[in-house]
């Protein structure tokens, strides 16, 4: 039997339903917000993104979490899953205007622009 785009929708509202459960919790470690955001983060490394910038970024909205702990919580999660962390060649010195539409797509939620 196939599945028609609407099924996937459906399999996909439900399995946000339940991380949006999990996330109504009031307190979460730095671990816990990196893994919720692994998926943004690996995005945004796959474009050029330097963790630095990442940290940064996260930084300028309260989320005050270093280099530091980006990096081995996301290597946790390749060696979970394992699958390596990519590193990209070099980070981008500006964002190009694609950049917020590809991560957009792959992500499915609105990101703005990092400021350097």
């Amino acid at each position: 039997m196939g599945y028609k785009a609407d099924d996937i929708e459906t399999g996909r509202a439900i399995l946000k339903e339940m991380a949006l459960a999990e996330m109504k919790r009031d307190d979460f470690s730095k671990a816990d917000v990196v893994k919720a955001l692994s998926k943004e983060i690996l995005a945004l490394r796959k474009l050029g993104y330097s963790l630095e910038q990442i940290s940064n970024r996260l930084k300028s909205v309260g989320l005050d979490i270093g280099t530091t702990s980006l990096k081995s919580q996301l290597q946790v999660k390749a060696a979970k899953s394992k699958v390596p962390m990519q590193t990209p060649k070099k980070a981008l010195a500006a964002p190009q205007p694609a950049v917020e539409a590809t991560l957009a797509a792959e992500t499915e939620t609105p990101v703005e622009s990092p400021a350097e």
